[in-house]
């Protein structure tokens, strides 16, 4: 990959040196990123097994006209065999088992479930519902309309935690606080017209997992050096 954009540089021109010293930079973050995604997922006991990680592959030579056709592509482009290929497979298969960790632990999400827990409090005294999501909501879609998901179906969501908490509620009454997919959320039941629900949410989103991968960096205390 880096071969091919290597290729046309003028490396004793000032902007070539710029150019490579974008690169060098941009390779460490990677390599940083690796390390730190299988340390953490080792931490976490999480791991990616030889099926799916194969799964994964076939899926891509599916949506690229074929296993020659990939194959072709790794050596041409990437400079990779389809061994080398299937680790970086193995490593975006970790990175999404770790999002996944991130966003589902409690620990990490300690700040976010307290805030979530604080509204949730406020409601309980009387609060104002809508008022409540415009000033805590992080869905910036709907937040100004008093956190207003409109009228919904089951499934509509792709959410089955946002279903079950929704369609269990009476008309007029608000839920607990929910761990949906992306973040803590507090559900409100306006009405119900047949089979459809309509309702509004307060949403605080989970830990973001750059935020975090840096905060994990951090504490690794790991220094970079670039050539000059």
């Amino acid at each position: 990959h880096y071969q091919s954009k290597l290729q046309g540089i003028d490396f004793n021109a000032e902007e070539g040196k710029a150019q490579l010293e974008h690169m060098e930079k941009d390779i460490l973050e990677q390599m940083i990123n690796s390390e730190i995604v299988e340390k953490e997922t080792k931490d976490f006991d999480l791991s990616v097994s030889k099926v799916e990680i194969n799964d994964e592959y076939s899926k891509i030579v599916k949506a690229n006209g074929g296993e020659e056709k990939v194959e072709e592509i790794l050596r041409d482009y990437y400079k990779w065999s389809v061994k080398e290929f299937k680790e970086k497979i193995k490593l975006y298969l970790l990175t999404q088992k770790l999002q996944e960790k991130v966003a589902s632990d409690d620990a990490i999400n300690q700040k976010q479930k307290e805030k979530v827990e604080d509204v949730l409090a406020q409601l309980e005294k009387g609060k104002d519902f809508k008022k409540l999501a415009g000033k805590y909501s992080e869905d910036q879609t709907n937040a100004a309309n008093g956190g207003y998901l409109g009228l919904i179906s089951k499934g509509q969501k792709d959410d089955s935690a946002l279903d079950e908490a929704v369609f269990s509620l009476k008309k007029g009454k608000i839920s607990g606080v929910v761990k949906i997919k992306n973040g803590y959320a507090i559900f409100k039941l306006d009405s119900i017209k047949g089979k459809k629900r309509a309702a509004r949410y307060i949403l605080i989103k989970y830990k973001d997992f750059t935020e975090w991968m840096d905060e994990q960096k951090n504490e690794a205390k790991i220094y970079r050096y670039i050539a000059q």
